[in-house]
């Protein structure tokens, strides 16, 4: 009951008139920001910055107080990134993100390669490959390995208000099928803006071995914590996707 009254309130609340949700929030295309405007996250995705009318700078600040604290260092990568738009009109745009990943021990580095096609008013197709290495060190034992992957993304959007742009998607990790365990994570996203707020809601999954490591994980601590319960250990994980930000000018 409580979640179809949550959800009445929520398209009740969608259907208010607000600021339009720009191409340039939202994470997977190759839009920027306007100069000195900012999609500010204080959850789990990075804040978006516009330095110039060309130049973003994206910061997980989230991540990166999680990846300070050992049993959360795994939990939630802190990336850093500058995206570049190499041109951008009202019906293409690309652009170029270096950027950096920190995981546990692993640090990775990828240069991502984003395309967006606005296909009529309410479809964006959006495009990415984002080629990397992988540098692998321990603080006692110093350098362990070296490896290449990255990831490969498509995404397509609706757009049935200037408010409200659902995404649905998929991203394979190249690092992943580089040791020999694929995983695909595919996602569906809702997101709506009103005059500085924004809402994402939806459900993003993986699918592949790297699952069932991530059930272990849980049930290695459960068993530490004298449980006996266990998950099943399965190749497919769901997971909620929330996310909150603001749009500051």
């Amino acid at each position: 009951m409580r979640l179809v009254i949550g959800a009445c309130l929520l398209i009740v609340a969608s259907s208010a008139r607000g600021a339009e949700l720009t191409s340039g929030e939202l994470y997977d295309t190759a839009y920027t920001m306007e100069p000195r405007e900012s999609a500010v996250h204080p959850l789990f995705l990075p804040s978006n910055v516009g330095l110039s009318e060309r130049v973003d700078l994206k910061l997980n600040f989230v991540s990166a107080v999680l990846y300070a604290v050992p049993r959360t260092r795994n939990f939630l990568p802190p990336r850093l990134s500058v995206e570049y738009g190499l041109f951008a009109d009202e019906q293409h745009a690309l652009s170029l993100e270096p950027g950096l990943v920190l995981t546990g021990s692993v640090a990775k580095a990828e240069m991502a390669l984003r395309y967006s096609r606005r296909l009529g008013e309410h479809h964006v197709i959006n495009v990415a490959l984002a080629p990397g290495s992988s540098f692998v060190f321990d603080n006692q034992y110093g350098s362990e390995g070296f490896g290449v992957g990255g990831s490969a993304s498509v995404s397509w959007h609706i757009l049935p208000s200037a408010q409200t742009t659902w995404q649905l998607g998929a991203e394979l990790d190249l690092f992943a099928v580089a040791a020999g365990e694929p995983l695909l994570k595919p996602r569906v996203h809702w997101n709506h803006g009103w005059e500085r707020f924004r809402l994402g809601l939806g459900v993003d999954a993986w699918i592949g071995e790297p699952a069932v490591g991530v059930y272990e994980a849980i049930n290695d601590l459960l068993a530490e914590e004298g449980s006996d319960f266990a998950l099943p250990e399965i190749p497919f994980l769901p997971m909620p996707y929330v996310a909150l930000w603001w749009r500051m000018p």
